[in-house]
Parts: C-alpha cells; sequence; structure tokens
C-alpha cells in the first residue's frame, strides 16, 4: 500500500459525507475538509462546524482557493455540481478525485437517456413534459408513474406516483415552492418497469472499472445489501452497461465513486438511474469495506489502476432517521466499539459526543450503520443488533428494510443475478 503519510488532501463537501473525510484521515499526513455552502450573505457560524473534532487529522478551513494556493497533494468531490471546479484544478496540474464532467450523466437525465438509446441499451418509456401546469394535467390523466425533476435535487426528490389523490400534497407543495418559475421547469415522467432494482457500486478511472467492485440491492430510503466480487464476476447484463457507457466515462475523464440503480423486466435491465458520486448508504458501506480506500483514492485521481483490497463477501448498511425539530443540533451516543460501524451525516463533535450539525435543506437520514461478514444474515444481524444499542433522541429505522431485501435477492436469481 502507497505511504500517505506525508500528502495532504482537500476534501470539498457540502457536509453529507464528513465520514468519507474521516476514513481519508486515517491514511493521509493531513486532510482538509472545506464546506463551500457556508458562503452566503448571511452565513450562520453552524456550517462552519462540519467536520470540528471528528479526528484529530481533520482541519476544517473556510477557504477553499486559499488552499488550494498554499499546495495540496490532492482533491477530493464526493458529491456532484463540482465539475467546473474539477476541470480548473486539473487543468493547474492537481490530482482530483471525483466524476468531474460525468456529473451530467446523473444531472442531465433526458441527455443520459437519449444517449442510452444511441448505444442500443434498452430505455424505460419517457416524457418530457414543460412546466408545472402540463405535469398536472399529465398526473390528472395518468396513474402509476415517477416523477424526476433533473438536476435540482433540493426541490424534490424522484416521486412514485400512483394516483392524483395520492400525488395532490406532494404536488401543490411542489408548485407552491417554485412559483412563477414552474412553467419554465422541465420534468420526466418515467413509466414503471419491471419490479427488481439492482445497482452496481464501484470506482472508475478514465473509463476502466477497478477490478474489484459490488453490486446490490438498495431499499428506497432505508436500507442497502452488497456483494463484493471481481468486477469479471459481476452479473453479465451489470457489465454490459457499464462497458457500454466507458467511453463516455473515460471522454469525461471521470475518476471517482460510481453506482446505478438497474431495473429488471423480463431479459431486459434498464439502467433508470446513474449515481455519480458518493452514493449512500452504499457508500458508508464501502468506506469499510476496501481496506486501501485511501489508496484507491489516491491512485485513481492521479490516473493509475488500483485494486481495492476487499476480505469480505457481503455487506449491510441501515439508515437511521429523527424527527429532530429542523435547525437544530442532534446529540447521537455510539457505544464505543461500534464507532466505526456508524456513519454520521453532518457530523461534528463536541464534549466527547457525536453531532448531527443543523443544516438548511439536511434531509432526516441523520446516519448510516454498516455492517460486514462473510455472511450476510449475520451483517443484517448486526446492523439491527447496533441500532438498538444507539442512544438519539426519536430515533427511527426500518426493521422490515432487509426482509425486504431478501425478497429481492430471490426476485434476482430468478433472472440470472446470482448472489
Amino acid at each position: 500500500m502507497d505511504d500517505l503519510s506525508d500528502k495532504t488532501i482537500l476534501v470539498r463537501d457540502t457536509g453529507y459525507f464528513v465520514s468519507f473525510a474521516e476514513r481519508l484521515a486515517r491514511d493521509f499526513g493531513k486532510v482538509l475538509y472545506h464546506n463551500p455552502s457556508w458562503k452566503t450573505g448571511s452565513p450562520k457560524s453552524q456550517q462552519a462546524q462540519l467536520g470540528k473534532h471528528v479526528s484529530d487529522n481533520i482541519e476544517v478551513v473556510l477557504d477553499f482557493w486559499k488552499e488550494v494556493k498554499k499546495g495540496v497533494d490532492i482533491v477530493a468531490c464526493p458529491d456532484i455540481y463540482e465539475g467546473d471546479i474539477t476541470v480548473d484544478l486539473r487543468e493547474r496540474g492537481i490530482p482530483v478525485f471525483g466524476c468531474g464532467e460525468g456529473e451530467e450523466l446523473e444531472i442531465d437525465r433526458w441527455m443520459t437517456k437519449e444517449l442510452l438509446d444511441e448505444l442500443g441499451l434498452p430505455v424505460a418509456p419517457s416524457n418530457l413534459v414543460q412546466g408545472i401546469d402540463e405535469l398536472g394535467e399529465f398526473l390528472e390523466d395518468n396513474d402509476e408513474c415517477y416523477v424526476k425533476f433533473p438536476r435540482w435535487r433540493g426541490d424534490t426528490e424522484t416521486w412514485h406516483h400512483i394516483d392524483m389523490f395520492m400525488s395532490q400534497p406532494w404536488f401543490d407543495a411542489l408548485k407552491e415552492d417554485l412559483g412563477p418559475s414552474g412553467e419554465e421547469m422541465e420534468f420526466i415522467i418515467e413509466q414503471p418497469v419491471g419490479d427488481i432494482e439492482v445497482g452496481f457500486d464501484g470506482f472508475i478511472m478514465d473509463g476502466h472499472f477497478l477490478p474489484f467492485t459490488s453490486y446490490g440491492y438498495e431499499i428506497k430510503d432505508a436500507a442497502h445489501v452488497s456483494k463484493f466480487v471481481p468486477y469479471d464476476e459481476l452479473p453479465e447484463p451489470i457489465k454490459k452497461i457499464n462497458q457500454a457507457l466507458a467511453p463516455k466515462f473515460k471522454e469525461y475523464q471521470y475518476r471517482g465513486l460510481y453506482s446505478n440503480d438497474i431495473r429488471v423486466e423480463g431479459r431486459d435491465f434498464y439502467l433508470t438511474d446513474p449515481c455519480c458520486r458518493f452514493a449512500s448508504p452504499v457508500g458508508e458501506l464501502m468506506l469499510e469495506a476496501f481496506q486501501n480506500y485511501s489508496e484507491i483514492v489516491w491512485g485513481t485521481a492521479n490516473g493509475e489502476i488500483v485494486d481495492p483490497v476487499c476480505k469480505i463477501k457481503y455487506g449491510a448498511a441501515l439508515n437511521l432517521f429523527s424527527d429532530n425539530p429542523p435547525g437544530k443540533w442532534l446529540a447521537i451516543k455510539i457505544p464505543e466499539e461500534y464507532k466505526s460501524n456508524v456513519k454520521i451525516h453532518y457530523w461534528s463533535r463536541f464534549k466527547d459526543l457525536d453531532w448531527v450539525t443543523p443544516i438548511v435543506g439536511a434531509t432526516n437520514v441523520v446516519a448510516v450503520i454498516v455492517a460486514l461478514d462473510n455472511s450476510l444474515d449475520k451483517a443484517m444481524e448486526k446492523c439491527l443488533k447496533i441500532a438498538k444499542e444507539i442512544q438519539m433522541p426519536k430515533i427511527g429505522y426500518d426493521e422490515a428494510a432487509f426482509e425486504h431485501a431478501e425478497e429481492q435477492i430471490a426476485k434476482g436469481r430468478k433472472v440470472g443475478i446470482n448472489w
């Protein structure tokens, strides 16, 4: 493994992935953590607390470009919306771990559908709708479908429309939030395909998929289960989709984490959602699964293909929720033996307590529990055991999530997705 103890890495993140910085702090000489979202007309001190005291090896910095000018060995951007900065840094000769302009595959969903069609891959039947009123008319006239809002993740996540009676409160709230701009917004309506959703999760270096990776099943907003395998042992349909997109990843100089959602109907595998970033909760799982995680980040950013080291077969991840009032600090007590199993979002540490820092726009998923084992059952059992031992006000998690995951695994086997 490369000795990174004399290297400085600058992590640019808006708070969701402080655990990413903490993992790197175990190996890099210094980790500088920067949250660019504090820069508003009236910044609040809370936004400068992200990452504080979570590791003796992490220094929170407020001025990103000042640190770049002083000199860093590498920059990491685990999220999207950093493509322009990634390109600029690389032009300056600074290695960057991140998707770069590859973020467009996730942000511009309609463009991606057109690309998939050009590549001869199945595309879920879809409509492009202009304006909030046209969206409302479509939903009035049509039942089950999925509504996706390209680019603007903060306005709404993908909405599963059953009928207008069920969707009316969501639609009314979205229309009010968008106001007069709603008529200029584009929405994608995607028809449901299949009842199996599997996904790839791994690393890409300029169109090359690293030789050890994972695939698995996400239970939306609740949990994830993964199987870790050599890349060649991935199910063939997943590899087919990846390889079709490989030239595009090379064109984008994509050097980072990549996940996707693939819906299965009959013999057709539909890529419905490329995720060109640290995907949660599987991203938190990968932090512990790959023993040389920091080396992967370093090598990938520098244009090298690193062989990920992974000694276990399965992983499970469980989301923790809280109904803590927005804008309020939330303390979490984690037993010492489980500290590395719990990945806190918007994480800071004060007075020997772990905290969820109050951030505008934060979701109610406040942490992820991860567990690894050569038995999936044991990994899932450990997640549930840890959840019961965490002390947090108004804690919540889906106790049935792993049962749903097992149902997905069984369905997947029937269409050739080995497990």
